[in-house]
């Protein structure tokens, strides 16, 4: 039970931290953790400039044995993918999105030094 705690404690940390860079990005967070069948959008927001809908999935690890070079995409198994891309096309038909993509934001987070580093790839899946 403590280890799924600190685990979801973790990606909560991570998400915040992804907003802000975010926001510092020029954009609007619209929603956080949206439920659908297939699974779940770690963060909805929209470009202030473009208007642009980025859906961000947000890849936390913590701790000082983290690699900073880690890749979130390569955590997206086949499966995984099509559930997040079936999700987003769930999402944005609901919505009646039509300018939209799907990113993703790795945040390395160091607990105790109490600093993080971000990386932002676009357009994850294509």
């Amino acid at each position: 039970m403590q280890k799924s705690t600190q685990h979801i404690s973790t990606g909560r940390a991570g998400e915040d931290i992804a907003c802000q860079f975010l926001r510092k990005k020029g954009c609007t967070i619209l929603e956080r953790n949206v439920f659908r069948k297939w699974g779940e959008l770690d963060v909805v927001a929209q470009n202030k400039r473009t208007g642009k809908i980025h859906i961000v999935e947000v890849k936390t690890v913590s701790g000082s044995n983290a690699c900073v070079e880690f890749n979130p995409v390569e955590n997206l198994t086949k499966s995984k993918q099509g559930k997040l891309e079936r999700t987003c096309i769930l999402y944005v038909k609901e919505k009646q999105i039509e300018n939209w993509q799907l990113d993703a934001v790795l945040v390395w987070y160091d607990k105790v030094h109490k600093k993080a580093e971000v990386r932002y790839i676009e357009h994850i899946i294509n």
